[in-house]
């Protein structure tokens, strides 16, 4: 490419004199929205659009993923990042999976004997999303964590409409998710994905985001949320415990840093996160 090559985008442009908001759904944009008109800034916004997203697009979004954070002051320019990527339970090792002998066509180059390592209680390791939420809102935000959950609340109780992308999303997925009745139950009803514009309601998920509200990421980490995580996991042969969500730690990390066109400089997650190293 030759510097200053144009690339025409087929967006609208938008211009705010107050904040901007994005995500992957209307409703979760439309949460952060609601965070920008009750005072609060940015960070309020992100945070209620994530658990919104958790509502609306589960398969891309979970109090119980992972992910980083790059976050830059506005008024200072410090640029500060925060890994709260997942990571192996303690008793992980390296014989846990077994790698198929023979790969056929489509196979993943990761694929193990029953995919365990994609789907299952073997599949799930320590999460940090829910905990990094909760220290970005107390350390930037404005508002209360009770106040950024509440449109994913209302959203889990009084429902959403279903997506054609969740529809697609759903199609790739169907023998995996039948493994989970109640799953399935919501999501393959008939035993198909559900049809686009489906009212879908999820109150026990309501209840727990309430739990979260009302008690913090404590209620994840050493509460009821986690005792039923670990429950299930014991029950059903997965090796996460209470020790490794009692003991998982958010790491500040040293942002990765260089220059664009020698007229901007970048700042973008170190290692574990390859997208700043890409770059």
């Amino acid at each position: 490419m030759g510097k200053g090559r144009l690339f025409k985008l087929h967006k609208q442009e938008i211009i705010a004199g107050k904040g901007v908001i994005t995500s992957n759904h209307p409703e979760a944009s439309s949460a952060g929205v609601e965070m920008y008109a009750k005072g609060g800034n940015a960070f309020d916004a992100a945070i209620a659009s994530l658990f919104a997203l958790t509502v609306v697009e589960p398969m891309m979004v979970s109090v119980f993923g992972a992910g980083f954070f790059v976050v830059r002051d506005g008024e200072t320019g410090k640029v500060e990042t925060l890994d709260n990527y997942a990571v192996a339970p303690f008793a992980a090792h390296d014989r846990i999976y077994e790698m198929v002998k023979e790969r056929l066509p489509g196979m993943d180059i990761f694929e193990t004997v029953g995919r365990k390592n994609i789907t299952g209680p073997l599949a799930v390791a320590t999460p940090g999303t829910l905990k990094a939420w909760e220290h970005v809102n107390r350390k930037y935000g404005a508002l209360s964590f009770k106040t950024v959950i509440q449109p994913a609340i209302r959203l889990a109780r009084e429902g959403y409409r279903s997506s054609h992308y969740m529809e697609f999303i759903l199609s790739l997925g169907i023998d995996d998710m039948k493994k989970f009745p109640e799953t399935a139950k919501t999501y393959l009803p008939e035993g198909k994905p559900v049809k686009p514009g489906t009212l879908i309601t999820l109150p026990e998920y309501a209840e727990s985001l309430e739990l979260i509200a009302k008690k913090g990421s404590d209620a994840m980490y050493n509460g009821e949320l986690g005792k039923a995580v670990v429950d299930y996991m014991e029950d059903n042969g997965g090796i996460l415990t209470a020790r490794d969500l009692r003991e998982y730690q958010l790491i500040e990390r040293k942002p990765v840093t260089g220059t664009y066109r020698d007229d901007y400089e970048l700042y973008a997650m170190a290692p574990g996160s390859s997208g700043g190293t890409h770059i």
